[in-house]
């Protein structure tokens, strides 16, 4: 598990303060310690990771559901 992790808030204009600093996050992204904190916030939703310099950024797939014929499964 890496001991830091570059992140920023998930939804422009949201304030995620830091625990220690009290200060907000920056939008573009900051370099923070990888604990639980950090985890909690990323499992959230409040903040996302920040692809490093030249790495794809991750997206989600959405799965589609298909849906269920009566008597038919």
């Amino acid at each position: 598990m890496p001991t830091e992790i570059t992140i920023r808030p998930a939804r422009p204009g949201d304030v995620v303060r830091d625990p220690e600093s009290f200060k907000p996050l920056k939008t573009e992204g900051e370099s923070k310690p990888c604990n639980i904190y950090w985890q909690r916030r990323l499992a959230a939703g409040d903040v996302v990771p920040v692809p490093a310099a030249g790495e794809a950024p991750a997206t989600k797939t959405a799965k589609t559901a298909q849906p269920v014929q009566a008597g038919k499964e």
